[in-house]
C-alpha cells in the first residue's frame, strides 16, 4: 500500500488555525469587566510613578494619557470626588506594596456587574473592595459613584474607601 502525498496543506491549515486562535485571544484580552478593573489599576500604578504619595488625587496634575484613560475607564468621571477616593485607595495599596487579584465577578445583568477585588499585603493580610462596573454602550466602565457608595456602606467607620 502506497502512502499518499499530502504536501504542505495540513501544516498550512494548522498554522492558519493557530494564528486565528491567537488573534481572537489577543483581540479580546482587554474586554470585560475584569479587564476594566485591571486597566484601572494599571493607570493608577502609572500615576504613582510621578505623583508623590502625600499628594491627593487631582485630575489637573495627571499626565494627558492617564487623564484620557481614566475618562475612558470611568465614563468621564475623572473629576468626581468618588473617583478621587477610589484612585487614592488604590494608590495606597500600591504604595504599601499590596498585590491585587480579582476574586469574583457576579454578573447581575449583561450590563451591570459587581467585581470583588482582593488586596493582599506582604504579611498575608487581605482586604477586599467591590467595584460596580456598568456597560452603558460597547465598553465596560467603572461606576465610581456607586462603587464609592457601596464601599462606604460596607465599611461605614472607615475614613478611607479601602
Amino acid at each position: 500500500m502506497q502512502r499518499e502525498k499530502t504536501g504542505a496543506w495540513p501544516y498550512l491549515s494548522a498554522a492558519t488555525l493557530a494564528l486565528l486562535v491567537l488573534f481572537v485571544f489577543w483581540a479580546l484580552q482587554n474586554y470585560g469587566p475584569e479587564s476594566t478593573i485591571r486597566r484601572f489599576h494599571g493607570v493608577v500604578a502609572h500615576i504613582c510613578t510621578y505623583l508623590p504619595p502625600e499628594q491627593p488625587y487631582d485630575p489637573r496634575l495627571l499626565r494627558r494619557e492617564d487623564y484620557v484613560e481614566l475618562a475612558h475607564l470611568t465614563g468621564g468621571a475623572q473629576n468626581s470626588k468618588s473617583l478621587a477616593g477610589l484612585v487614592d485607595g488604590v494608590r495606597g495599596s500600591i504604595y504599601f506594596r499590596q498585590t491585587f487579584s480579582i476574586a469574583r465577578n457576579d454578573y447581575k445583568t449583561t450590563r451591570h456587574t459587581l467585581v470583588v477585588v482582593v488586596y493582599k499585603s506582604r504579611k498575608g493580610e487581605q482586604n477586599a473592595a467591590v467595584y460596580v462596573v456598568d456597560k452603558p454602550d460597547q465598553s465596560w466602565i467603572i461606576n465610581a459613584g456607586d462603587t464609592a457608595l457601596l464601599l462606604k456602606n460596607l465599611n461605614p467607620r472607615s475614613r478611607s474607601m479601602f
